[in-house]
Formats: structure tokens, C-alpha cells, sequence
């Protein structure tokens, strides 16, 4: 399975829970391949870039992510759930190229 498939298949058939933001920001929401991904923006790291909080549940992963991007480039990224560490880098790259 190629790059696109897998990560196309890792955001099919997904719904989205996401804990309360850290920061007044509200989230937003948007349709991804197949499920949706829901954001709340944070702020801007010392060098400019711009930090996110993420959530996503489906296809049996849970996940809540910080992640970090330099506009369409993700240039970090911590998560927290039971998503593989590629499939997770794949949902990263998808959210700061959208």
C-alpha cells in the first residue's frame, strides 16, 4: 500500500473526539478523506511557527496531537494514542498541508 492509500485509509471512516482546547480558541472543524479532523490553534512558537492541537478517533485509533507547523510543513509533532507512529506522521502531514 502506497503513502496516499495508507493515509487515506488511516482517516476513512472516521468520527472525531476532541478534548476541551488548552486556550480560549475554539476548535474548528473540517472533512477530511473520509472522516473529519477538528483543531484548535494555540499560538506561535518562538521561530514563528504556528502550534495546533488535533484530535482524531476512527477505525479503531484514538488520538490527540500537538503539532507544529511551518505553513504546510509539519516540523514537529507529539501524540498521545494507540495510532502507529507512521500513521500519526501521515495524519500530521495531511492537517499542515490542508
Amino acid at each position: 500500500m502506497n503513502f496516499k492509500a495508507l493515509a487515506t485509509a488511516a482517516l476513512a471512516a472516521t468520527s472525531l473526539a476532541v478534548a476541551a482546547p488548552l486556550t480560549a480558541e475554539a476548535a474548528t472543524c473540517f472533512d477530511a478523506p473520509g472522516g473529519v479532523i477538528c483543531n484548535s490553534f494555540q499560538g506561535h512558537s518562538s521561530g514563528g511557527n504556528t502550534i495546533y492541537t488535533l484530535g482524531y478517533s476512527g477505525s479503531g485509533y484514538r488520538e490527540g496531537m500537538k503539532v507544529v507547523c511551518n505553513g504546510s510543513r509539519v516540523v514537529t509533532w507529539e501524540s498521545h494514542g494507540n495510532m502507529p507512529k507512521s500513521l500519526a506522521n501521515s495524519l500530521a502531514e495531511y492537517f499542515c498541508a490542508y
